[in-house]
Formats: C-alpha cells, structure tokens, sequence
C-alpha cells in the first residue's frame, strides 16, 4: 500500500462526505424553520381570524409540556414583530371582523387590540393575542387543557 495516495484519497472522501452533511443540514434547518412559520400563520389565523405575513421577526418563541391523565397539556407563548403593511392591515381585519366588540373576541386595549377565546368554544384551547399597535408586536398565548 503506498502512503502518499492513500491519505489524499481519505482526505478527498471525508470533504465530500463534510459537505454532504453540511447541505443536509441546511436543508433540514430550513425546512423546519418553514414549516414552524407556516404553522404559526395557520394557528393564528385559525383561532384569531388574522393573517399575518411570512416575514415577520420572531423575539421569543415558548412551549411548556405537561402530561396528564387522559391527553397532554401545554402552554405555547409566542412575540413576533410584524412590518408597517402588515399591521395596517391586521388593524382593518379586526376592526371589520364580527367578533370586534364582544366578550369572547377582539376588544380595544389601551396599547392596540386584545383577542380571549374561551376553552368551551375553540376545542378545550384558551386562546390569548395582544396586538401592540405601535411596536407592532403581536403576542400569542395559547394554553391548551
């Protein structure tokens, strides 16, 4: 066995296989950084009637777990930041909707907008968003029992 082409054979197949599992990665991050938006979108919309854009800035992001007797309960806290645009038009889409006003529903707060749904009403989930119209942040709180 000659040395001098054995190692920068090895050399060569341990960069390709570095690659390959650095491009794996990448695309494994992706995709769940993708699909979590997507599902964030989708839950809000479901619950609130609100449509947020693809592009918003995540400042914290939270999920507390705790089995009990018969199904899992959990707790999932979420404050994004959303653009100008699309807060202008969240402010329309509230204000138009049919449950502006009442209890179970949006109402106007000091600060923007506040959103309660009640566990009997929404599948055994409380649902809590509080729109903070001028930092645009919107804050998600979702408790499920």
């Amino acid at each position: 066995m000659n040395n001098s082409r054995f190692w920068p054979t090895v050399v060569k197949r341990l960069l390709k296989l570095g690659r390959l599992v650095l491009i794996c990665w990448l695309l494994f991050h992706l995709f769940g950084t993708v699909a979590g938006r997507l599902s964030f979108q989708k839950k809000l919309r479901i619950s609130t009637g609100i449509q947020i854009s693809f592009f918003y800035q995540s400042h914290e992001s939270r999920l507390i777990h705790s089995p009990s007797a018969f199904d899992s309960d959990y707790f999932m806290k979420k404050v994004v930041k959303v653009s100008r645009a699309n807060m202008t038009s969240i402010t329309h889409a509230i204000l138009a909707s049919d449950s502006f006003g009442s209890t179970l529903g949006w109402t106007s707060s000091r600060t923007g907008f506040e959103f309660n749904r009640n566990r009997e009403l929404h599948h055994g989930e409380i649902t809590y968003v509080q729109i903070d119209t001028s930092s645009r942040m919107i804050t998600y709180r979702l408790t499920h029992l």
